[in-house]
């Protein structure tokens, strides 16, 4: 019997995944075009929720010796050379979320703290702060230069979403709204209504 996979992602010819195969989490992919699985993140630690824009792949690792990072590296140089990814933020372990989209994920400053929402430019390595209003920010998900996020500055939760290019964040529904998910400028996420959860996409 084949081992545990969890936390799949897709962009164009590349699916990333966490694999128990060596037994703990690990980074592994498959170039859909020549149809073959290679190891992309396979040390002692713990590596999980990868995501992936191209050969770019972005996830976190953890271990008992280090904090939580956010890790960033190309799908084929960490097959060549087995190294450690460009660390994109350290962040406390109490408060990790799993890296959304490209560049975004939740992380949180200090004890006590609402949870937002930060990234890094992956051509520049400039911060990139996306979301810091009140209330927790989480699920982070990029497209492009948009990002969407479930937000919970009013009562019941939102999904607000961020272009990067200049622009301001807006409100995209209000009631209660979770999970949201872009894909260009077109967005889907869960909504609760009087007697189920819907799913409802919106172009923004």
């Amino acid at each position: 019997m084949g081992t545990n996979k969890f936390d799949p992602a897709v962009c164009a010819g590349l699916v990333v995944w966490t694999d128990m195969r060596n037994g703990n989490p690990d980074i592994y992919g498959r170039d859909l075009a020549g149809g073959q699985e290679f190891p992309i993140a396979t040390t002692p630690a713990t590596e999980a929720y990868p995501d992936c824009d191209g050969s770019r792949v972005v996830y976190m690792s953890t271990s008992a010796t280090t904090g939580v990072d956010i890790l960033h590296v190309r799908s084929h140089e960490r097959c060549d050379h087995n190294g450690v990814g460009a660390t994109l933020e350290r962040m406390d372990p109490r408060h990790l979320r799993q890296p959304g989209g490209l560049a975004g994920w939740p992380g949180q400053g200090q004890p006590g703290a609402t949870i937002q929402i930060f990234g890094t430019d992956l051509d520049t390595g400039a911060p990139i702060t996306v979301a810091s209003g009140s209330g927790h920010q989480l699920t982070p998900d990029i497209s492009g230069t948009i990002v969407v996020w479930q937000d919970e500055r009013a009562t019941s939760p939102e999904v607000w979403y961020l272009d990067l290019a200049g622009g301001t964040e807006r409100q995209v529904v209000m009631g209660t709204a979770q999970a949201p998910q872009i894909s260009g400028r077109r967005a889907v996420w869960q909504q609760q209504a009087p007697r189920s959860w819907d799913i409802v996409m919106k172009d923004l």
